[in-house]
C-alpha cells in the first residue's frame, strides 16, 4: 500500500470516529495532513491576529475573530500550504479571497467607510493609489496583510456576529455559511472541520 493510501485509510478512520463515511472525504485533502508544518500554522495564526487587531476600536476584535479567521485561513489554505487556489481558480493567499470579492470590498463597501479603509491601507502598508481593479489578483497574493484585511472585512460585512465560542464547531458552520456562502459546493461545515482538525493536529 503506498505512503498516500496509508493516509487516506487513517483520515477516513478518524472521519468515522467524527460521524463522517471515507466517502465524505476527498482523498487530496487526506494526503496533504503529513505536510502541514508548524511553521505553516503559525503563519496563519499570526495572520489572523494581526488583521483582526489592524481593526481594534472600530470593528470587534475579540479572540473569537481571531479564532474565525485562523480557522478559515487553515481550511482555505491547506494549512498554510496554498496561496492559489488549486485547479487554476482566481482566489489567492492563504484566506483563497477571490479578486471580484476584493474589489468589491476595496471599491463598493470601503467607498463610504473611510476608518476601515484607513486602517487596512496602514496595515498592509500600501496606498490608495497602488490599488487597482487590474492588479488586484497580484496585490492579494504578493501582500498577505492586505488579503487578510479584505478576508477580516468579509466577515464584518456580514448580518449576523461572529460566534463567542471554545468549539471550532461554532465557527466552522460560520465560516461556511457567510465565507463559503453555504449551498452545497465546497466542503461542508462538518467536513471543514474534520479536515480543520487533521490539518492541525
Amino acid at each position: 500500500m503506498s505512503s498516500s493510501r496509508v493516509i487516506l485509510s487513517l483520515a477516513i478512520a478518524a472521519a468515522a470516529a467524527s460521524g463522517l463515511s471515507g466517502a465524505d472525504i476527498p482523498e487530496p485533502l487526506a494526503t496533504e495532513y503529513r505536510e502541514v508544518s508548524q511553521s505553516d500554522l503559525n503563519r496563519c495564526w499570526e495572520l489572523s491576529t494581526l488583521a483582526t487587531k489592524a481593526f481594534e476600536g472600530i470593528l470587534p476584535s475579540g479572540d473569537n475573530v481571531i479564532r474565525q479567521m485562523y480557522f478559515t485561513a487553515v481550511v482555505e489554505s491547506g494549512g498554510g500550504k496554498y496561496i492559489k487556489q488549486l485547479g487554476g481558480g482566481p482566489a489567492r493567499s492563504l484566506f483563497q479571497v477571490e479578486p471580484t470579492t476584493a474589489n468589491d470590498i476595496f471599491f463598493r463597501y470601503l467607498s463610504t467607510r473611510d476608518s476601515l479603509k484607513e486602517a487596512l491601507l496602514k496595515f498592509s502598508e500600501v496606498s490608495e493609489k497602488e490599488v487597482s481593479k487590474q492588479g488586484m489578483s497580484k496585490l492579494l497574493e504578493s501582500n498577505p496583510k492586505f488579503a487578510a484585511g479584505i478576508a477580516r472585512l468579509v466577515y464584518a460585512m456580514q448580518p449576523s456576529s461572529i460566534p463567542s465560542s471554545d468549539l471550532w464547531d461554532a465557527y466552522a458552520k460560520y465560516w461556511k455559511k457567510y465565507y463559503q456562502k453555504g449551498g452545497s459546493k465546497g466542503l461542508s461545515a462538518k467536513e471543514a472541520l474534520f479536515h480543520f482538525n487533521q490539518l492541525i493536529q
